[in-house]
């Protein structure tokens, strides 16, 4: 079984399948219920009775019907600055493409090795408008269908397919080019890289999105340095994008585009902008295992009430069906570790006995920012692959979506902590029973009533295939405001039998707190030109033939070339032992290069001539 097929084809017990790209129908078994709809596959599994089973094929076949025709976009962009290598689709979606028809797998850790952290994740958020519906969208695997299209919003009405598809692309930067580009005293259309001639700054008239789409909106909409301060994007005039990290895509979209919502929530739109700016750094320091995630959400309707925003996330350490999940509550971290000590041998893509740990990490929120104090957010949970009847499965609509951003299960359940009879026998351990106090955290760690310890590992929960919800605790959300939502991908390097019993959160831990560090207080992103003093690398023979040394500055950790046009033709990391590099000449054209070396003290540049 390949691991892109896992949403489709997932345990061993699956018992039929409905074909709904032709006209058969077969059912195995005559006790089996549809838990997931893909493009083209009903998968069917756990025993209620036949009836059942028609009538819930029979809604969904119904749905998928009444769905708009409109193709979605499933182009994606990479950020792979560092030793995280992750996907993000045009539709709000992330951690996954596809190839066809099938989700694959887009969390890769390490970059390069095969192996991935996440199947699936994005945004989720809902209110309620004053008429008392519930409004919003989320998505997770978009294999069903699609909640966000790509695209700006003006105001309370629908993006038409048309527009969504010249917005349908993710804009990447990186600090090389940004720094070439500053080098460069006139700037012409020619010599100005596209991705900074065409970055959708507000009223840039060089702006182009997908296939080379012109764009022209009055708005704000990606960032930028305002060089001039003239409040208008214009890089002939020096204008770039305003970089976070060391590398950075940019992407918008919205809850109100060219099709109903049909993959989680089948709500009405509650008519928000989205501005996505994914990031990462590459400085050889912890930061290396962090992935940063802002959204600037943009309410271009009406007002919502208890509005809830958060991140649904599928993670799999390799395997799918042998992970922990559980809370730092000092921390504001989910975190996801293997249920056994060995991720098992066999396919590629399984770490086996060299486990990584992965965390997500709360950092901006309504009610929260960079104070020095971890503010607590609104809940987190989990759930489970199984029906669209199972309390505790895969939400079949926005209320489930949105109970679950609220620690409340899909029958309307709290979410509670371990509890134990008169008699002291413990009646449930998993978060969902009659009894025991209410929580807002899942796995919190922290033992309750009889000193019964609540993580998995400790109590000895069967390992599964755990998804989760992460959200901020609801607030109001007016007309014509905006809010920031971020948090941090984590990932831990690989360790020898790093899950039950022998797991140890130390490296999670310090990763994650350097994340929210450098998330307050970030590292250096930007350096003025050449000719700042203590900035200037030495370069020698300089003209130079088929190669060049260069003296590394200390604390070096890349370096780069970089060409009059601004492109990068030769790029490679740093040891932190290297005092010198021989550069590799013989690819280049004779002509005028820029040489650029990346440290923690800054950028030193050298001019360099090849002959």
């Amino acid at each position: 079984m390949e691991k892109g097929r896992e949403t489709r084809f997932l345990r061993s017990d699956i018992t039929s399948s409905i074909q709904t790209n032709d006209n058969s129908m077969l059912l195995t078994d005559t006790e089996v219920t549809p838990f997931i709809t893909t493009r083209n596959t009903l998968v069917l599994t756990k025993p209620i009775t036949v009836m059942k089973t028609i009538i819930t094929l029979l809604s969904l076949l119904l749905m998928a019907a009444g769905t708009s025709a409109q193709t979605p976009f499933d182009g994606t962009a990479t950020l792979d600055i560092n030793k995280l290598k992750v996907w993000q689709g045009l539709h709000g979606d992330m951690w996954h493409y596809f190839d066809s028809i099938y989700s694959m797998p887009g969390c890769e850790f390490p970059a390069g090795s095969g192996k991935h952290l996440s199947i699936g994740g994005g945004l989720w958020m809902a209110g309620y408008n004053a008429a008392g519906e519930l409004r919003g969208a989320a998505t997770l695997y978009r294999e069903s269908g699609q909640e966000y299209w790509p695209g700006p919003l003006d105001n309370a009405s629908n993006t038409d397919y048309v527009t969504s598809g010249k917005w349908a692309r993710i804009w990447k930067i990186d600090r090389a080019t940004i720094d070439a580009f500053k080098a460069i005293q006139n700037h012409t259309v020619a010599n100005t890289p596209a991705a900074i001639l065409e970055w959708p700054g507000k009223g840039n008239t060089y702006a182009k999105g997908n296939n080379g789409a012109p764009l022209t909106y009055g708005g704000e909409m990606a960032p930028f340095t305002d060089v001039n301060a003239d409040q208008v994007y214009n890089p002939l005039d020096g204008d770039y994008p305003a970089l976070k990290g060391d590398q950075m895509l940019w992407y918008v979209f919205n809850d109100a585009g060219p099709s109903i919502h049909n993959e989680l929530t089948n709500l009405l739109p509650a008519y928000i902008q989205v501005r996505a700016t994914v990031y990462g750094y590459n400085r050889g320091t912890l930061l290396d295992n962090v992935v940063y995630y802002e959204y600037d959400l943009d309410n271009k309707g009406i007002q919502l009430d208890s509005f809830c925003v958060g991140m649904g996330a599928d993670p799999e350490l390799g395997l799918y069906w042998d992970d922990y999940i559980g809370y730092d509550s000092s921390r504001n971290m989910a975190y996801v570790y293997n249920g056994t000590p060995s991720d098992q041998s066999g396919p590629s893509y399984v770490y086996k006995d060299t486990i990584p740990m992965m965390g997500f990490r709360l950092l901006e929120f309504p009610g929260s920012g960079c104070s020095g104090t971890v503010t607590p957010p609104g809940s987190f949970m989990y759930f489970l692959l199984g029906s669209p009847l199972d309390p505790q499965g895969n939400p079949s609509d926005g209320q489930d979506v949105y109970g679950y951003m609220r620690h409340t299960w899909a029958d309307g359940s709290p979410l509670r902590k371990p509890a134990t009879d008169s008699a002291g026998q413990i009646i449930h351990t998993n978060g969902f029973g009659p009894s025991g106090a209410r929580a807002n955290y899942a796995y919190d760690g922290k033992p309750v009533l009889n000193n019964i310890p609540w993580q998995e590992c400790q109590l000895l929960e069967d390992p599964d295939d755990r998804k989760m919800a992460l959200a901020a605790a609801p607030v109001q959300f007016p007309a014509g405001a905006s809010m920031r939502f971020s948090f941090a991908l984590l990932a831990s390097d690989p360790q020898f039998q790093n899950g039950c019993p022998t797991m140890d959160f130390t490296a999670l831990n310090a990763i994650s707190d350097s994340a929210a560090l450098a998330f307050c207080n970030p590292p250096l992103t930007s350096i003025a030109g050449p000719g700042k003093a203590g900035t200037v690398l030495r370069l020698y023979p300089n003209p130079a033939g088929d190669d060049v040394t260069v003296e590394v500055p200390e604390n070096s950790f890349r370096i780069s070339v970089v060409d009059m046009m601004g492109r990068v033709v030769a790029d490679r990391p740093l040891q932190a032992t290297e005092t010198s590099v021989r550069l590799d000449l013989r690819s280049l054209v004779p002509g005028r290069y820029v040489v650029l070396a990346y440290g923690d003290s800054g950028i030193a540049t050298a001019g360099l001539i090849r002959q």
